[in-house]
């Protein structure tokens, strides 16, 4: 249903021929689903209509008599106003709507941030590191497998929570590597610690890391696919959340291989 505009007036016509005009109701009504938009009944009253009610009132006549019920388009300007009026308070709203849903994400982040630094269970560099980056990295390493693959053994001594004891991390060989895979002999995991040279979580840079991520691909023996790691699920990550992890990885600290001999996992 479209916009209603409508005035309500009273003429009266009193001795001598003067026209008085008195303004009862302005009311406009717009709908547009799912607002609607509604400007209360009001009451205009001019100084002439003033005089005619106390007229009306000395001769005793109802006003109906001397009175006849008219009404007058409102102008042009007036649609326009209150149809600027809607589309301001529809583009508020959208706009309301999209800030309040970017909060919430921003909020999402934040707490799996904050999450993850409280989890870490070693100490942390964070010197010209991106802090939330580092953050967010923790919770996605400490979260998704990374320590049951690439520490072992993953718990330290009277630290093993499926003995019912209080959980331990064994930081002596956070995330060096090292554990035997049983589908493949001799081929253990690999460390993924910083490098002592350059800090390089596993000796990779960024670019290497992502082609590992994304695609399996074995830096250290050329055209090789790695078998043992999870790179497909891995690969279905964001290049954000990647980013996260390798600048956690920068962060901890750097420890020597946890085997005797060249992984190939």
């Amino acid at each position: 249903m479209g916009p209603q505009f409508y005035i309500e007036s009273e003429r009266s016509i009193t001795p001598g021929n003067v026209v008085t005009y008195r303004f009862r109701t302005l009311q406009v009504s717009y709908r547009f689903p799912p607002l609607c938009f509604a400007f209360a009944r009001s009451r205009m009253r001019s100084p002439g209509s003033v005089a005619l009610d106390q007229r009306l009132a000395q001769t005793g006549k109802p006003a109906n008599q001397q009175t006849r019920r008219s009404h007058m388009p409102v102008n042009r300007f007036s649609r326009r106003v209150t149809l600027a009026l809607a589309a301001i308070s529809v583009l508020f709203l959208l706009g309301f709507v999209r800030q309040s849903r970017g909060d919430k994400e921003a909020n999402s982040e934040q707490v799996r941030i904050q999450r993850g630094f409280e989890i870490a269970p070693v100490s942390l560099n964070l010197g010209g590191k991106d802090r939330n980056l580092v953050g967010l990295g923790s919770y996605i390493v400490n979260t998704s497998g990374c320590i049951d693959c690439h520490t072992w053994p993953n718990w330290a001594p009277g630290g093993n929570p499926f003995l019912g004891e209080r959980e331990q991390i064994n930081t002596a060989v956070y995330l060096a590597g090292g554990r035997p895979l049983l589908n493949q002999p001799g081929v253990k995991s690999r460390n993924i610690t910083p490098d002592p040279t350059f800090g390089l979580p596993a000796g990779l840079t960024l670019n290497e890391f992502m082609n590992v991520m994304h695609y399996g691909q074995d830096q250290q023996h050329p055209g090789r696919i790695l078998q043992g790691m999870p790179w497909p699920v891995f690969g279905k990550k964001t290049d954000y959340e990647l980013r996260a992890i390798y600048e956690y990885l920068r962060a901890i600290p750097s420890l020597p291989n946890n085997y005797q001999k060249p992984s190939n996992k």
